[in-house]
């Protein structure tokens, strides 16, 4: 018989608990810093990548917690990150061209659909679903 792990006294705290709309808050709160970033004086390449570069992180990193939704709106969300990315990919695309991309820029991207494949595999794993990769 195995152990059980004891409960946790009043002063400790037990495993965190994660809201499923976690994932939804914390690529709005980045989406809204993104939108402040555009209110920037335009003209220079990095003031108009602001955005894009911005909603890319957003994306990686709230793909980074896919797993805490249920899993029925996961198929969904890793979706619509996959669309996030391709806009933004396009966004850079008509600041620098592919060859001009500062190597952080190339970076970012290549993070941003590194973790939509990711998800997209748990997806599979976890529910059978999903669409297909970049």
């Amino acid at each position: 018989m195995t152990p059980k792990k004891p409960e946790p006294g009043p002063n400790e705290q037990g495993p965190p608990t994660v809201d499923p709309r976690r994932w939804t808050a914390l690529l709005g709160h980045w989406m809204e810093f993104a939108r402040a970033g555009a209110a920037l004086p335009a003209g220079d390449e990095w003031r108009r990548a602001i955005t894009p570069v911005i909603e890319l992180q957003a994306v990686t990193f709230a793909l980074a917690d896919i797993g805490t939704l249920p899993e029925g709106e996961r198929a969904v969300a890793v979706d619509r990150a996959a669309l996030l990315v391709e806009k933004n990919e396009r966004v850079l695309a008509g600041i620098w061209d592919e060859g001009a991309r500062p190597a952080g820029v190339v970076e970012l991207l290549g993070d941003a659909w590194g973790a939509v494949r990711a998800a997209r595999s748990g997806v599979r794993t976890d529910q059978g679903g999903g669409s297909g990769v970049h």
